[in-house]
């Protein structure tokens, strides 16, 4: 990209100085690799820094939704799902200016699909997310977990434990891989296999407690809790989230509480004429 583009332009630079200062080649050989990777680091964390403020801006949108009161009539709900859209809206905007970066720099692409993914995934969108996540970094592991975890909606077990398989040398230091991917075994109906994924976890991350008692309960065939790994665990399940739970309920009760409505306007019973 631009950016290496413009460092390997510095770095011929500095050998052609070497070349005619002292006149042999191999004297500007030194200055010209180490302006190289000068160079190159400089105007990469340049351009790190710009996606990081286009994120930053991108989050505060997302930020406010959770400072909003739970709702407590159904007109509330509505304007609430309204705002909701018009913020998601907003905060996607603003990280699809961040493709312009692209070509400054590798990487910064597979980047912003994986968080556009994440905010379509997390909004239930399985389809756009699916789109978006494909296109995310392969050894990003939380991306290839969502995509994983769509593949399990859909019945695609094997697809999602081979993805997950796939994403193991991005994600083998982090319990939560681990969790998710005996999770998906054993809910695909491969018990031997979550219990092998279990314990090659627990050797990768010796101190996880959390992991040990997932590798237990798989062991001695009991129901496995996630509540240890939240609230990650809820990137990749939405909907057992406490917040999704809370706001089906506050949903629910707003629904129950507002009048039945039939044609023309009149609430029903309505009063006799």
């Amino acid at each position: 990209m631009y950016n290496l583009l413009i460092a390997i332009g510095a770095s011929l630079i500095l050998l052609a100085v070497g070349w005619a200062v002292v006149g042999n080649v191999i004297a500007g050989i030194i200055p010209a690799l180490i302006g190289l990777g000068v160079v190159y680091f400089l105007l990469a964390r340049r351009t790190g820094q710009q996606l990081q403020a286009i994120m930053n801006l991108a989050m505060a949108e997302f930020q406010a939704l959770q400072e909003v009161a739970a709702p407590t009539s159904q007109a509330e709900a509505q304007r609430l799902r309204d705002l909701q859209l018009s913020k998601i809206k907003a905060g996607k905007a603003i990280l699809e200016t961040g493709f312009a970066l692209s070509k400054w720099q590798f990487l910064v692409k597979e980047q912003l699909h994986a968080q556009i993914g994440a905010i379509e995934y997390m909004q239930m969108n399985w389809a756009p997310a699916r789109e978006q996540l494909l296109q995310a970094w392969s050894r990003n592991w939380q991306a290839q977990g969502m995509l994983a975890c769509i593949d399990h909606r859909e019945k695609k077990h094997d697809e999602a434990l081979s993805r997950m398989e796939g994403a193991k040398g991005g994600g083998d230091k982090d319990p939560l891989y681990w969790a998710l991917y005996a999770w998906l075994a054993d809910k695909g109906g491969k018990k031997d296999v979550a219990l092998r994924v279990a314990n090659e976890g627990v050797k990768k991350n010796e101190g996880s407690t959390a992991l040990k008692a997932l590798a237990t309960a798989l062991a001695n065939k009991r129901p496995i809790s996630i509540e240890a790994f939240a609230p990650g665990w809820y990137q990749f399940f939405p909907d057992q989230s406490p917040q999704y739970l809370d706001a089906q309920s506050a949903n629910k009760r707003a629904q129950q509480q507002a009048p039945n409505v039939r044609r023309g306007g009149y609430t029903f019973p309505h009063p006799r004429r």
